[in-house]
Order: structure tokens, then C-alpha cells, then sequence
């Protein structure tokens, strides 16, 4: 799906940045790799088709997950590592 969009990762960088909001941060600033994993798992049925090829509806309807998913983990990595790092 990230390939079919031709972007390279400063263009992907740049957009997902772009649409992340103040309160977005705050919601996602969660540490706690269970709570991610849960998360995945409630959406996993729905973002693994049953059939080995992906139709135009599937990308068109999975897109806005995948782009969620990404800025999470910007958020929360940098979150997780700065719990990590911070005396």
C-alpha cells in the first residue's frame, strides 16, 4: 500500500506531520506497547483480506488506517523514548 503511493519518505514524512494535531499528540502519547498491540488486534480482521489480491475498494478503504498507524508510531516511539531517556 506505502509502494503504491510513489511517495518517498520525505513526502510521507511531510504529510502524515502535517495532518497531526495538538490533540491527536496528546491521544496517542501513550507508552504502554499493550495498549498498541490491542489496538492492532481489533483492527487486524479487517486489514489482512482473506483472499491473496488487493482490490481498489480494499486500498480506498484501508488507506486512512495504514496513515493513522504511521503517525502513531511517530508519536509514540518518540513518546516511549523519551520516557526512556529522560533523567
Amino acid at each position: 500500500m506505502i509502494d503504491q503511493k510513489k511517495l518517498s519518505y520525505t513526502e510521507w514524512t511531510s504529510w502524515l506531520n502535517e495532518k497531526i494535531t495538538p490533540s491527536n499528540i496528546t491521544d496517542w502519547q501513550q507508552t504502554d506497547p499493550r495498549v498498541w498491540i490491542r489496538e492492532s488486534a481489533n483492527i487486524r480482521d479487517r486489514i489482512y483480506p482473506d483472499s491473496d489480491s488487493i482490490s481498489y475498494g480494499y486500498l480506498y478503504e484501508n488507506i486512512p488506517i495504514l496513515k493513522q498507524r504511521l503517525q502513531q508510531a511517530g508519536i509514540r516511539i518518540a513518546a516511549y523514548l523519551n520516557e526512556i531517556y529522560t533523567p
